[in-house]
C-alpha cells in the first residue's frame, strides 16, 4: 500500500510539487508557486501539515513564491543548498548525500548545480513509479536541461546529470521544474543536449 501522496502543481512557466506521507500526513512543498492558495487548497483539503519549504535552485523564479507561503505557513522550514544564496537564518542547508525525512518517507538529495549554483535534485525511491522519481529542478528536464553559456558550468552540469542522476536507472521518472516529466531513459538516450560521454552513465542502480 502506497504511503505517500504526490502531487505536481503545473505551471505555465515553472512547475511546483507536494510531497506528502500519508501516515504522518505531513509534507514538503518543493518550489513553491508564486500562488500560495494553491498550496493552501491542496493543505485544506487533506488536512496536511507543512514542515518545509524545499529549493532546488537560487534562480529567482525557483523561489518566488517562497514569502507569500510562509505568511500562509509561517512555522515550515526553508532547506536548500548553501550555494544558492537564499538561505536565512534558521535555515537548513542541504547537501550531496543528505536525507529529508518526512514521517516514514525518506527523499534523497543529489547535488546537480544547473543555471546557478547550489542546485540540487530530489530522489524519491518510493515513488510515483515502480523505480522511483526524481525531481530535477533545471539541471534536467524534457529534450533539455539547463543553460549556461559558460564552459565550466557547463561541464560541471553534465557531471552532475551524468553521476547524480543516469545513475539512477531508466526507468525513474523525471519530474522537472519546467515542462512535462519524463524518464531517466528517455532523456539518455534522446535529449538532444546530452552529450556522448553523459549518457554513457550507469544505469544499473
Amino acid at each position: 500500500m502506497n504511503r505517500f501522496l504526490f502531487v505536481p502543481l503545473r505551471g505555465a512557466r515553472r512547475n511546483s510539487y507536494i510531497v506528502t506521507c500519508t501516515t504522518s500526513n505531513e509534507c514538503l512543498v518543493v518550489d513553491p508557486p508564486k500562488d500560495a492558495a494553491l498550496v493552501a487548497a491542496v493543505l485544506n483539503e487533506k488536512s496536511l501539515t507543512l514542515r518545509s519549504i524545499v529549493l532546488t535552485s537560487g534562480h529567482g523564479a525557483y523561489s518566488a513564491g517562497v514569502e507569500a507561503l510562509r505568511v500562509i505557513q509561517p512555522d515550515a522550514r526553508l532547506a536548500a543548498h548553501p550555494a544558492s544564496g537564499v538561505l536565512e537564518h534558521g535555515g537548513r542547508e542541504l547537501q550531496h548525500g543528505d536525507t529529508i525525512v518526512l514521517g516514514r518517507l525518506r527523499v534523497s538529495v543529489l547535488a546537480t548545480p544547473g543555471e546557478k549554483s547550489g542546485g540540487i535534485s530530489l530522489y524519491l525511491p518510493f515513488g510515483p513509479g515502480e523505480a522511483g522519481s526524481v525531481l530535477t529542478g533545471d539541471a534536467l528536464r524534457d529534450g533539455g536541461m539547463g543553460r549556461t553559456e559558460d564552459p565550466e558550468e557547463r561541464r560541471r552540469l553534465m557531471e552532475a546529470v551524468r553521476d547524480s542522476l543516469f545513475c539512477l536507472g531508466d526507468g525513474v521518472r523525471v519530474y522537472p521544474g519546467q515542462g512535462p516529466p519524463s524518464t531517466i531513459g528517455v532523456e539518455r538516450h534522446h535529449n538532444p543536449c546530452i552529450e556522448p560521454v553523459c549518457a554513457r552513465g550507469s544505469s544499473d542502480r
